[in-house]
């Protein structure tokens, strides 16, 4: 995941250096839901190989 979405550490400040409370919570909340996909489609993917593995 990190290496797909090329870590936003750098993006996040960059975003929330000057700007107000409200676009800040906005994309935080934005990259949180993003990063939540992408573990629950990498657990998905996890599981259904484990699947596999046991059949």
């Amino acid at each position: 995941m990190g290496t797909e979405q090329k870590h936003w550490d750098k993006e996040f400040v960059q975003q929330t250096k000057k700007r107000d409370e409200t676009t800040n919570s906005r994309f935080i909340n934005k990259k949180i839901n993003q990063s939540m996909a992408s573990i629950a489609q990498a657990s998905a993917i996890i599981s259904k190989l484990q699947m596999e593995l046991n059949t």
